[in-house]
């Protein structure tokens, strides 16, 4: 068992980390859902500001790792081959889960339609470096550090607060986004407390994004 003084320590750790690695986009993302615009652009100025951002932020919580013990080879980043084919099953799954909510969400009088027109307009480079760089962050964020220091906890408090914490920076996306965010912070909290492996999730991550920025450009299907 942990000394109360060393939990004290180890929480004030989570919550700076946290904060460091969300805080900002969930208050950018808050004020966003808060009045939304009626076109959000997504463009290179746009990623390159976010990709110096989490840049910076992992810096800093590099140090806040080496000033309290802290290693990345304590990590799950173990890869195999056949991660991928679990990645893209978790991506299906989270889509059919998803789309499912979104039905079920759609029938309740609380479904509000999204207001806000996402275009695409960046170019290749910027868009493949923040679909790698950014399913890297948020998934070892969000799964690798959280579990690292709260699968104490149980798997019903890693899922609520994994969860809630990839939502509340979605917000922006507005609330009919809500079962497909949900469900895919749901399912990855799941794989991850089952198994304790880091790259299918952040492969799904990836796969998902790709798919994402593919439907904006060509408007496969509406989302």
């Amino acid at each position: 068992m942990l000394h109360k003084k060393e939990r004290l320590t180890q929480a004030f750790e989570v919550f700076l980390v946290l904060l460091l690695a969300f805080g900002l986009p969930i208050y950018s993302s808050t004020l966003h859902a808060l009045n939304p615009p009626l076109q959000t652009e997504i463009n290179d100025k746009g990623i390159l500001e976010l990709l110096a951002f989490e840049l910076l932020v992992t810096g800093i919580i590099l140090l806040i790792f080496k000033s309290r013990g802290i290693q990345l080879k304590q990590f799950p980043w173990s890869f195999q081959w056949n991660m991928i084919w679990i990645g893209l099953g978790l991506v299906v799954l989270r889509l059919l889960i998803g789309e499912f909510g979104n039905w079920l969400w759609a029938q309740t009088p609380f479904a509000i339609p999204n207001n806000t027109t996402f275009t695409l307009s960046a170019s290749l480079l910027p868009l493949a470096l923040l679909i790698v760089f950014n399913s890297i962050y948020e998934e070892f964020f969000l799964l690798g550090y959280l579990h690292f220091r709260m699968h104490r906890l149980g798997i019903v408090t890693f899922i609520a607060l994994s969860s809630l914490i990839r939502f509340s920076y979605h917000t922006y996306q507005g609330w009919a986004s809500a079962p497909m965010l949900l469900t895919m912070g749901i399912l990855f909290s799941i794989y991850y407390f089952k198994t304790q492996k880091l790259w299918p999730p952040i492969l799904a991550h990836a796969m998902g994004n790709t798919f994402l920025f593919l439907n904006m450009q060509y408007n496969w299907i509406n989302l």
